[in-house]
């Protein structure tokens, strides 16, 4: 299934995005912002993807705009019972800036709402990252609380900002 929004579409991450996705988060600035600490390899990475189909617990997007893949976005412990979920996205860094954000979180909800029947998303955010936060706030997210050391990025507790989103 596909979501248009505006510039973007959202479609099943897919062999054909690992060498964008893989390029991008072997860098450190990607992987902060989605609060990994951890480096990756290209085997760790494939595995990554093949486990992808037998796991229920999250669904992953290639974002596309016209034919290029501009990033990824996903959700994890998708919780089906109570209908929730964890948001994480990112851009390619030479996709950055461009105004495609916005209309992927937009777009990523739609997703999350209507095709995964969920009724809430949530996300953990650094607090240092002002511009995810405006735009998450623009996309309808709003804050839940600060998690205090919540994360171990390079070696040090950072404190993080939970928002979320429910189901309009």
């Amino acid at each position: 299934m596909e979501i248009a929004s505006r510039t973007i579409t959202l479609i099943p991450f897919a062999e054909e995005h690992l060498d964008n996705a893989f390029r991008w988060i072997r860098l450190p600035e990607i992987r902060r912002g989605i609060l990994m600490d951890r480096t990756v390899d290209r085997e760790g990475h494939r595995r990554w993807f093949e486990s992808l189909a037998a796991d229920e617990g999250q669904a992953v997007y290639a974002i596309v705009a016209g034919r290029v893949h501009v990033g990824s976005l996903g959700f994890r412990n998708i919780d089906r019972t109570n209908r929730r979920a964890e948001f994480w996205i990112y851009l390619g860094p030479e996709h950055q800036g461009l105004g495609y954000a916005l209309p992927s979180v937009h777009a990523a909800l739609e997703q999350a709402f209507e095709a995964l029947g969920l009724e809430k998303v949530s996300l953990h955010v650094r607090l240092d990252n002002a511009v995810a936060i405006a735009t998450y706030r623009k996309a309808g997210f709003v804050e839940e609380g600060m998690l205090k050391g919540e994360f171990r990025l390079g070696g040090e507790r950072i404190d993080v900002m939970r928002m979320g989103c429910l189901k309009r």
